[in-house]
């Protein structure tokens, strides 16, 4: 069967959600992951980096698990 064209335009509105900015709530969740265990939020915010309505948040992601790890070592000499 063929789509109707009303069904076509509805699906052309649709946002996907990979290109949406973190809810609130899982933004949270990888700011405590990425002071908890620093390579996963570095990591999650370098494979978010090319979407532009999540470079912001990426990049905190970044940096807050980079001065963790700074931290650590600077903890520790």
């Amino acid at each position: 069967m063929t789509d109707s064209p009303d069904d076509c335009a509805d699906q052309a509105l649709t946002v996907d959600p990979s290109h949406e900015p973190f809810p609130k709530n899982v933004f949270l969740v990888l700011i405590v992951l990425a002071v908890v265990l620093p390579p996963v939020g570095m990591l999650i915010g370098a494979f978010n980096m090319d979407q532009p309505k999540r470079r912001k948040q990426s990049q905190l992601l970044l940096g807050i698990g980079l001065a963790v790890i700074v931290t650590f070592i600077l903890a520790r000499s």
